[in-house]
């Protein structure tokens, strides 16, 4: 029998009536036996439709201790939760503050780094104010940026896009050739 809380509730309950009726069994009260759907067993002096005689013999003496009170649920203390709780940073790697670019082409790549290090959390690129890439490696590759300054950041975020650290805004610089102006 697979011991599960009502099986627990019914077999202590059915011990302290058993002490309780023992005395009352020897002097003549008729005790029921009851197999309940759920297939627990239930002990009663009520007769009940399919419920069998049961007889306890003159000499069965049935006593129970208290039962043992649960214990309380762990605890985790202020250390511990504080170990728990991660708390990451995002800082970009490259380009550095104020850089400026030449390519005709206004490419620019931008490398940032989680610490600590998660491959599982998401890194957004936000450009001019709009989220302009995502990814998992914190790579952008960016391709026909505009002559002049862009402010640009990146956010940290989870799987379910709950932003967990953002980077310091910084600023980089493009600049191309002008089409006005010939070398040749």
């Amino acid at each position: 029998m697979k011991l599960n809380l009502s099986n627990i509730l019914v077999l202590s309950l059915f011990a302290a009536s058993s002490v309780l009726t023992c005395t009352s069994a020897s002097a003549g009260t008729q005790i029921y036996k009851v197999v309940q759907a759920d297939g627990t067993i239930l002990f009663t002096d009520t007769p009940v439709n399919n419920a069998e005689s049961f007889e306890l013999k003159g000499n069965t003496n049935n006593t129970t201790g208290a039962l043992a009170s649960p214990l309380p649920p762990p605890t985790i203390d202020d250390a511990k939760k504080k170990q728990q709780a991660v708390q990451y940073s995002v800082s970009i790697v490259t380009p550095e503050q104020e850089q400026t670019f030449r390519d005709p082409q206004g490419r620019v790549t931008i490398q940032a780094q989680a610490t600590p290090p998660n491959k599982q959390l998401n890194y957004q690129l936000w450009l001019s104010g709009e989220l302009t890439q995502a990814n998992k490696n914190g790579t952008f590759q960016l391709e026909g940026l505009d002559r002049g300054a862009h402010e640009y950041y990146i956010v940290l975020t989870d799987n379910s896009g709950k932003s967990l650290a953002s980077s310091e805004q910084q600023t980089l610089f493009m600049h191309k050739p002008s089409v006005l102006f010939n070398r040749n």
